[in-house]
């Protein structure tokens, strides 16, 4: 729970700072149908961090030295959606991140 409680104290009160040194050199995020490198993910998540956004409910699924998967609720336009992250790592840092969203339906 390491990591998992590391990420949702970053995202949740920052600085986003703290946040660089979990990530890889080597890192890549693949996003529906895109893909950033570190300055690119690191730029949208330092936009999240600085303004009001908050993880919702965040639920760790599994961790351990090679993966940390967890998910958490997004509200987007009145929809609410379950995102799971699915974090590869190496070196014991993020080195690739894949992010998929479920629609809940109420």
């Amino acid at each position: 729970m390491e990591k998992f409680n590391f990420i949702v104290d970053v995202m949740n009160n920052g600085p986003i700072e703290r946040m660089e040194s979990f990530v890889h050199e080597e890192f890549l995020f693949f996003k529906e149908y895109g893909m950033q490198d570190c300055g690119e993910w690191l730029s949208e998540i330092r936009e999240l961090v600085e303004g009001d956004w908050q993880f919702k409910e965040p639920n760790l699924v599994a961790e351990n030295e090679d993966v940390l998967v967890f998910n958490h609720i997004v509200l987007d336009d009145g929809q609410k959606f379950r995102v799971t992250a699915v974090n590869f790592l190496k070196d014991g840092q993020t080195w690739r991140l894949s992010t998929h969203r479920t629609l809940i339906k109420d």
